[in-house]
């Protein structure tokens, strides 16, 4: 049932005729208003799309280099882009480039590739004489299997319709390059970058990745300097600069990067990683320090979280080595504080402090860390193992060690660590439950099965300490040899089970734990 429709009220309207609207100037004046009002909203929200020819080529550059998280943008670009040009190969081939990349991060998303063809042969029909559609298809064959044919496709011995180019000949370099032929691909490569318009940002860092992949030692480095030497290219001297390093070549590598610097002196990784050679291996700590704390002084905003957590360590290691240990406190804290993997950073920092033997230091870390974080069983784990097995502070250890498993009672490296803490009180007892529940939460953990063993033996109860061994070793062989050397089977070491387990003839140098598993975070 609906209801009936009200009939409108008839309007009251004076005796005198109403004037058209059109022709009322109040009208007029608001309808122009509201005119450029809407058009101003359009153009806000529509920005004007830059078809200027640096414009292009920053668009190409980007398509074909940028970080995956930039796609989406692009595409928004490009298709304006298009929506302005309809008849532009150009476009075409750039929104097809983009499948393409989508198509490889994800390549059982067919229908990008579909799309990508389809942009391809359009670009085609728009400029049959031009590369750019033809760049797109042969893309497509090649990474449906069909790459001889898709070599044909950008040959103009082949393809009489185009001429050479620095995208075909960059393509043709690398087709060769996955038959094996590097030698050939570098000097396609060069004579890309010798074409007119060449994009070297597209070019460089592909034949970078050819000479590293299939050179090494002197050939890499003479190789890469030859390039070097032709393409001034910040990229092939970071790269240089870089293999120089490896290969101990430190003052060389700094005097690269000083070039670097001077030229570009917002070249971040020079900077950085000139900094950390100063200090590491030049033997120039203040130097090394100066040049680290400039970047986070001067360019802060423009480091990745990552680049910012690398110069805050290395500028961590430096404030140790002088034994600052407030300053380096205070730097790992921030990075883990802001870092979007702390435990990685966590893990980091315990090594750097164990490389210097600061287990004191470290343990004040970790207990701000703890309060950073409180809800990580690997923290409280790894704070245990340093309290336990390098401060000997086995009660601490203990507490420490409860609280990882009250948040995480999965994990069998937690009752073993525990177990362990117990094992240096000589709480045997105690170690052998913890040990026994840490089997029990993994059946799998070698390690833990192997400390059951020398708890075991230890309480003088021989025939389940060799069927814990046996199971221990049958888990990890490696754990054959650790036995040989184990002050713990002792008791049991003469017996004829025991040298069946462990073999025999070797020669014996006893040590006094049992094993720790290492507390990963």
């Amino acid at each position: 049932m609906t209801r009936p429709q009200k009939r409108p009220k008839k309007l009251l309207v004076s005796s005198k005729a109403a004037k058209p609207l059109a022709q009322d100037p109040t009208f007029c004046i608001l309808s122009i208003f509201l005119f450029l009002l809407i058009a101003f909203a359009w153009t806000a929200q529509a920005s004007p799309v830059d078809t200027s020819i640096e414009r292009l080529r920053s668009l190409e550059k980007d398509i074909w280099t940028s970080h995956d998280r930039d796609i989406h943008d692009l595409q928004f670009q490009v298709t304006q882009l298009i929506q302005l040009q309809p008849d532009s190969a150009f476009a075409h081939y750039l929104l097809g480039q983009l499948y393409i990349r989508q198509f490889v991060k994800s390549p059982y998303e067919m229908h990008l590739l579909r799309q990508a063809a389809e942009l391809g042969q359009q670009a085609i029909d728009l400029k049959p004489d031009r590369d750019f559609g033809y760049v797109v298809a042969s893309q497509v064959l090649d990474m449906m299997g069909y790459t001889s044919n898709a070599s044909k496709l950008i040959n103009p011995e082949r393809n009489t319709k185009i001429s050479n180019t620095w995208r075909t000949l960059f393509l043709q370099a690398k087709f060769n390059a996955a038959q094996n032929s590097y030698k050939k691909s570098l000097a396609i490569l060069k004579e890309s970058l010798s074409r007119e318009d060449t994009q070297s940002e597209i070019i460089i860092p592909h034949a970078l990745a050819i000479i590293e992949s299939n050179l090494e030692g002197r050939e890499l480095l003479k190789e890469l300097r030859v390039w070097n030497n032709d393409f001034s290219n910040e990229t092939v001297s970071l790269n240089l600069a870089i293999a120089l390093s490896q290969q101990k070549k430190y003052e060389e590598a700094h005097k690269i990067y000083g070039k670097m610097i001077k030229t570009n002196p917002k070249a971040l990784e020079a900077r950085i990683n000139d900094g950390i050679i100063l200090y590491q291996h030049l033997d120039r700590r203040q130097d090394g320090k100066e040049r680290l704390a400039s970047i986070l002084d001067h360019f802060s905003d423009r480091l990745t979280l990552e680049q910012k957590g690398i110069v805050k360590s290395h500028l961590a290691r430096i404030f140790l080595r002088n034994r600052d240990f407030s300053e380096a406190e205070s730097l790992f804290l921030s990075i883990i504080r802001e870092s979007q993997e702390p435990l990685e950073w966590i893990a980091l920092s315990h090594a750097t402090y164990k490389e210097k033997k600061l287990y004191k230091e470290f343990s004040k870390l970790m207990r701000k860390v703890k309060e950073e974080l409180p809800g990580s069983g690997p923290i409280y784990a790894l704070h245990g193992e340093v309290l336990s097995e390098h401060l000997k502070k086995h009660s601490d250890a203990i507490d420490s060690y409860e609280g990882a498993i009250l948040l995480e009672p999965s994990r069998s490296e937690f009752y073993n660590g525990l177990g362990l803490a117990y094992y240096r009180q000589k709480n045997m007892v105690k170690a052998l439950n913890l040990f026994v529940q840490a089997t029990q939460v993994d059946p799998n953990d070698a390690t833990a099965r192997y400390n059951e063993a020398c708890v075991l033996a230890i309480l003088g109860r021989p025939q389940e300490a060799l069927g814990s061994l046996k199971e221990a070793i049958t888990l990890d062989p490696r754990l054959q040899n650790t036995a040989q050397q184990d002050s713990d089977f002792k008791s049991i070491r003469d017996s004829d089970q025991f040298r069946a387990l462990i073999g025999s003839g070797h020669n014996i140098s006893e040590v006094t734990r049992p094993q720790q598993t290492a507390q990963q975070p």
